[in-house]
């Protein structure tokens, strides 16, 4: 037969899968996307095997992994050359949670699942609320006046903060949208189409991963937040160190076996087994990963704990006395270029460290896993999901600050936001007066 391959991985063929476990693989071609001209795109992915309605124990199916070359007669040159072939034995899917066919698995590797708890035995994986009208309840917070946003839980209001996927990034970020809960989210539980699930964790800090993404990337996120259906969510008290483990060549490898489509969702990763020991060195790398990444998110307008532009954290002023009887301000002689440059070395200073850690991390969780022979701790620098200077994106993001000060939401003498939603008044530009003696606002 040929048929799409999600039969061997998801967790509505499970039962399926039991009933083919009775038969023999005789022999497979996975052939992943693009194995046919006539189709294209990622969505038809294939296999093609033969199964003989009998079953012999031990029995080895031989197994050719086709799914890197992107072109059919990629497909069709490395099938023929014998390369990317297994031998697995069918008895072993049945020792991997939902017993994916995951024929290239090494010994060591379904061994681990047998050594260790799941994640989900840890931390049962949970998943947010379904609104009934997301375009009602969910706003930008950059849409809402700020004294209507209550970043305080325990705290009545009507906007909160919540967490609503987005793209894949590790350790801290995408906070990005707040969500009506008012009295209790009396408003949204009256929807007919919504589900309100797990509000008991809501307000709890935790971590995160958006559920359909292109990389399994995991979060943290503070306790002032509501959970959405866009995520899935975990609350282990070991919070540094399954995050480490979570975002180390771990996971990833593993998720690929049980699951290998863009869909992260809470039975998916709660299978990951968690070995546990402990190592005080992962702690202080993951904390140091989530201030890295703290302090990358909250440098861009984006974030609500923007506090002002870096090009001017980058800028050098000096405050001289020019004479006895007067002191007056002198800036050193800056242009755009120089912020520039010193916010792109800080950037890449930035990129390095978090690199480096990831890398540490990588190494202490093979170690751990007994996976030397199998994995390397190296990181591609398109993995790492802070960012690098922009030249264009940051000048960009420099005029729209300069537009925003001019408009009294941010001051250069200030930190943070000065107007932005509230009444006009004229104490928010107290701050922003000219300098006496410069003429500089």
């Amino acid at each position: 037969m040929i048929t799409q391959h999600a039969w061997m991985f998801l967790s509505s063929f499970e039962k399926l899968r039991s009933k083919l476990l009775m038969l023999d693989t005789v022999n497979m071609a996975h052939l992943g996307a693009r194995a046919f001209e006539e189709i294209g795109g990622e969505v038809v992915q294939t296999a093609s095997f033969v199964m003989r309605k009998s079953r012999e124990n031990g029995y080895k199916g031989v197994y050719c992994r086709l799914i890197e070359p992107t072109s059919q007669k990629g497909k069709e040159d490395m099938f023929l050359a014998g390369d990317n072939q297994y031998e697995a034995v069918q008895d072993n899917f049945a020792k991997i949670p939902g017993s994916p066919v995951a024929y290239w698995v090494s010994h060591k590797l379904l061994n681990v699942f047998l050594d260790s708890k799941s994640l989900a035995e840890i931390s049962e994986p949970k998943v947010g609320l379904q609104s009934g009208n997301n375009n009602k309840y969910y706003k930008l917070w950059t849409e809402i006046s700020i004294d209507n946003i209550t970043f305080d839980g325990n705290k009545a209001g009507k906007w909160y903060p919540c967490v609503k996927g987005g793209e894949s990034r590790k350790w801290f970020g995408n906070q990005t949208y707040v969500i009506n809960w008012e009295n209790d989210g009396k408003d949204i539980k009256e929807e007919t189409s919504a589900v309100v699930r797990n509000s008991t964790c809501y307000f709890k800090g935790g971590l995160t991963w958006t559920k359909i993404n292109s990389v399994f990337a995991v979060r943290y996120f503070p306790d002032n937040m509501i959970l959405s259906d866009s995520s899935v969510y975990i609350f282990p008290e070991m919070k540094e160190y399954v995050l480490g483990c979570l975002n180390s060549i771990i996971a990833p490898k593993i998720v690929e076996m049980l699951n290998p489509t863009l869909n992260f969702v809470a039975s998916t990763i709660g299978s990951i087994p968690i070995l546990i020991k402990k190592n005080n060195d992962i702690t202080k790398l993951v904390k140091d990963n989530i201030i890295i990444s703290k302090d990358d998110w909250n440098d861009f307008e984006t974030s609500w704990d923007f506090l002002k532009h870096p090009f001017l954290k980058c800028a050098s002023f000096s405050i001289q006395d020019m004479m006895e009887d007067e002191k007056r301000y002198i800036r050193d002689q800056n242009y755009i270029k120089d912020a520039y440059t010193r916010w792109s070395n800080e950037c890449f200073c930035r990129f390095k460290q978090l690199k480096a850690n990831e890398e540490e991390l990588n190494r202490i969780f093979i170690a751990i896993y007994g996976l030397q022979d199998e994995l390397t701790p190296e990181v591609e620098d398109k993995d790492v999901t802070v960012r690098k200077a922009d030249l264009g994106r940051d000048i960009r993001s420099f005029i729209s600050y300069a537009v925003g000060c001019m408009f009294g939401r941010y001051s250069i003498d200030k930190d943070g936001l000065m107007v932005a939603g509230q009444p006009f008044e004229s104490v928010y530009f107290e701050a922003t007066a000219p300098r006496a003696g410069t003429g500089v606002a």
